[in-house]
């Protein structure tokens, strides 16, 4: 189930990432005349994306919902094995933050110095919207070259995704851009705080529901 609504918000960012980058390119002067309410929507769908994983009760899904109570269910572990685990991926999500930053970094001073403007951001955006889903749905880069997970149920940074693609929008100073980013950040300090409290909740070693045998879900690993 959850795979099957994946695939439709990756159809939906793919389509939304062609017909950006086709407007973009060969009808540079539409993307000024887009009317403000396309924006609003498209900015409410996104807060709403954004709510979903951060609020208990509307918490679907195993993979961004299990830094929640409701997802964990314990199982047999010895403690010395998941703090071997936790420290091995807080190392790998430490170098991927930090690599982030410096990314954003760059944005930053394209940006101020003109090299790139809004729309640029908006783009980059919406690029990164299209990666978020991609990376779920194809391949990954996450899984295969930083974190190295198994695979989404038991990702080490998995709700980091909102903070991530919607970093961009702290050079862009107006309440839709600044507010989608903040509440990306929220999500992630949501994250961190539960993972910093509840590590055992965030990995098949100590979470039965985290385990292949136990997973309700489509897998692409199979």
């Amino acid at each position: 189930m959850i795979l099957a609504y994946s695939r439709l918000k990756y159809a939906l960012a793919t389509i939304l990432l062609l017909f950006s980058y086709i407007t973009f390119f060969f009808f540079y002067d539409f993307i000024e005349k887009i009317p403000d309410f396309v924006y609003t929507i498209f900015w409410g769908l996104f807060v709403i994306d954004i709510l979903v994983v951060m609020i208990p009760r509307l918490a679907k899904h195993t993979p961004s919902g299990k830094h929640l109570k409701k997802f964990f269910k314990e199982g047999s572990y010895k403690k010395e094995d998941l703090l071997k685990y936790i420290i091995k991926m807080n190392f790998r999500a430490i170098i991927t933050f930090t690599l982030y930053i410096l990314f954003l970094a760059g944005v930053g001073i394209l940006y101020f110095n003109n090299i790139i403007n809004k729309n640029h951001i908006f783009l980059l955006v919406i690029t990164l919207n299209f990666i978020d889903y991609f990376s779920i749905n194809t391949w990954c880069i996450f899984h295969k070259v930083f974190i190295r997970n198994r695979c989404c149920n038991v990702c080490r940074i998995y709700n980091w995704d909102h903070f991530l693609k919607f970093g961009p929008f702290i050079f862009i100073f107006e309440f839709r851009t600044l507010s989608l980013f903040i509440l990306g950040l929220i999500a992630l300090i949501q994250w961190e705080i539960t993972y910093a409290l509840f590590p055992e909740r965030f990995t098949d070693i100590s979470n039965e529901n985290l385990k292949c045998s136990n997973c309700e879900h489509d897998c692409r690993f199979k």
